[in-house]
Order: structure tokens, then C-alpha cells, then sequence
């Protein structure tokens, strides 16, 4: 399927729902939704409900409105639930998700059994040892556990040069990019957005044996039990070569960069701005090596770069720094005054 442009569609179904497809096994090429509404109990994506293994979406543009829940035929939670995608498990490329994605809260007290939502994401609710490259969402999120700006739950997945700069509102368990990670890789990622809710990450929340590697936060957080960049990191994973800069209101059990580190996580040339949070008690448990590998600096060291620089980072092939400013991915193809680029 290739360069279809589908607009005002409505989709209802009990499971599995998409604009285009219930299901994929093939090739979807430069296909665009707009202003369609698609809503499912189970797997609800604004292109595809279910992108199997043998399943590829490239170049293609979801704008989507995405409700999960809408639909009461079975007891349970709902799950799953995308703005281009609700569980891939083949390969996204170059594309993108706007609009919105809700997932219900609850339903009312006297309603039983209760029904709530997960895994509800900008781009992908459940991104099961998929790929996903130079993919973006500036979708608004919401449900009430494991929200995501860009992907809610990554299952031995990798995400190579992503990024979110939405709304994100989880009730419990919420990241700008991903709410939970087990076994995944990403690499060159951000999330610049507004991330509110209880037990959250300005990037993500729950990593467990992950390697993230040169990826930013920046955004403002708001709530409980919230971390600038990862809520906790634990089981044999690493970050390396990353940094937030989160503003935070009304915040308790606080942690500037990572909130629980465990003790095999590999935490390398790390950076938060302690100037916009100048949180002290910045990570609980993990061994001082380990604290050791992430920096507070304050705004002007962090906008001068000599410190990236004098970790290692890499600002050749990786980042861009304009002068003044924080760095930049160069994939963004972020555009400095002649003579500022560092």
C-alpha cells in the first residue's frame, strides 16, 4: 500500500483498529491519515492496531485522534493504544503522529469490574523487538498507566534517532519518551515536553536492562515521585552521554537525574542542569562510582559545552552546540548563526 491520503475516517472495534489496517504483514509506504478517529477496547492505532514482524511503515503521517476504552465487550484492562500505531513488532521509519491519544482513566465506581488503561503512547503503545528510526510524535497523551510521549512500553525494541515534544499525562508511570523499557537500545533520542502524573521520567521512567546513549529531557515535570531524566534504571543496562534540564513544580520524592539507580547500572559522562533543579538528594541507592558518573552543572557551564567535551562526547557526528544554547541532536538539523556552531 502506498500514497494514500485518508481523511475524517471513523473506526470502532473491540480489538485491534487502525485508519488503514486492522493488521500488517506488508509495506506501508508514504500513507497519511487526517482528522479520523479510531477507537478500540484492545489495540487501537491511528494507521495500523497491530504492525506484525514482517510489517513496515515508511515515511508515513498519523494525525489521528486515538481513544482507548470506548468500547466496553470484555473485563480487563485496555491496552495498547498509538497515535500511528498501537503494538509494533516490524519496523517504523521517518514517521511521525500528531493529535491526540486517550486512554480511560476509570469508569465509575458503581461500573464493576473497574477498567483502566495502558500503554498508551504518542507513536506506539507497545513496541515489542521492533524498530523504530527517525520517527517523531507531537502527539498530546493521556490514560492512566504506562503513557509514553513516543512509545508507552519498549519490549527489546530499538529506537535510533526519535523524538517527542507533546503533552504527556499518566495517573501512574509516566516518561516523555518512553514510560517503560526492558531490553531496549536508544540511541540519539529526546523528548522535549510537558510531563505530568505520579511516578514519572522527563525521558523515561522505568529502565531495566536498557542502553541508552546520547539522548536528552528538556521539558517541565509536575507531580510525584519524579526524576529529570530516568525515574529508575536497574538490571545490567547503561546511559551514557545524556543530560535534562527539567523545571519542576510541585514535586515530592525528587531525583534530578536518575530518582533509583540500581547497583549494575552503568551510569557514564551524565549531566543535569542544577541550576533550573537544584535538587540535591539526587539519586537513592546505587554505589558513589556510580553517582560519580552524573554531573549537576549550572546553566552557563552546561550552554558552554566544555564540559561535554572535556567527557568525551562526541560533537562531530552525534551533537550540535550553538553558542549559548543546549545541545542539539544533528539529526534535528538544528541551524546556527554563522561563527556559532562549538
Amino acid at each position: 500500500m502506498s500514497n494514500l491520503h485518508l481523511e475524517g475516517a471513523s473506526v470502532t472495534a473491540a480489538k485491534y483498529a487502525g485508519s488503514l489496517a486492522a493488521h500488517n504483514e506488508g509495506e506501508i509506504l508514504f500513507c497519511t491519515v487526517q482528522g479520523s478517529m479510531v477507537t478500540a477496547d484492545l489495540c487501537a492505532g491511528g494507521l495500523v492496531g497491530h504492525n506484525g514482524a514482517d510489517g513496515a511503515l515508511l515515511a508515513c503521517e498519523s494525525g489521528a485522534s486515538v481513544v482507548l476504552g470506548g468500547v466496553v465487550t470484555q473485563e480487563g484492562h485496555f491496552q495498547h493504544a498509538g497515535g500511528l500505531v498501537a503494538v509494533n513488532e516490524g519496523q517504523l521509519m521517518l514517521c511521525s503522529s500528531s493529535g491526540y491519544v486517550r486512554g480511560s482513566r476509570d469508569t465509575a465506581p458503581s461500573v464493576k469490574p473497574r477498567r483502566l488503561s495502558e500503554n498508551i503512547g504518542g507513536l506506539v503503545g507497545l513496541n515489542q523487538k521492533g524498530t523504530i528510526t527517525g520517527c517523531t510524535s507531537t502527539s498530546s497523551v493521556a490514560g492512566f498507566r504506562i503513557v509514553g510521549g513516543l512509545v508507552a512500553r519498549n519490549e527489546s525494541g530499538w529506537l535510533y534517532r526519535c523524538g517527542a515534544a507533546g503533552h504527556v499525562d499518566g495517573t501512574n508511570e509516566a516518561g516523555g519518551l518512553v514510560a517503560q523499557s526492558v531490553g531496549g537500545t536508544m540511541a540519539g533520542c529526546f523528548a522535549r515536553d510537558k510531563v505530568a502524573g505520579n511516578n514519572i521520567g522527563g525521558f523515561i521512567y522505568s529502565s531495566q536492562n536498557d542502553d541508552i546513549e546520547s539522548c536528552y529531557f528538556q521539558g517541565a515535570l509536575s507531580g510525584t515521585g519524579i526524576a529529570g531524566f530516568a525515574g529508575s534504571a536497574h538490571g545490567e543496562g547503561a546511559i551514557r552521554d545524556c543530560y535534562c534540564i527539567a523545571a519542576v513544580a510541585g514535586a515530592s520524592k525528587a531525583g534530578a537525574f536518575v530518582r533509583y539507580l540500581g547497583w549494575d547500572v552503568q551510569l557514564s559522562h551524565c549531566f543535569w542542569d542544577k541550576t533550573i533543579f537544584p535538587e540535591d538528594r539526587n539519586i537513592q541507592a546505587g554505589s558513589e562510582a556510580q553517582k560519580a558518573g552524573v554531573t549537576g552543572l549550572d546553566t552557563e557551564s552546561l550552554r558552554s559545552g566544555t564540559r561535554l567535551r572535556e567527557a568525551g562526547w562526541d560533537f562531530v557526528g552525534t551533537w550540535v552546540q550553538c553558542s549559548g544554547d543546549y545541545p542539539r541532536l544533528w539529526w534535528e538539523e538544528v541551524e546556527c548563526e554563522v561563527g556559532e556552531g562549538l
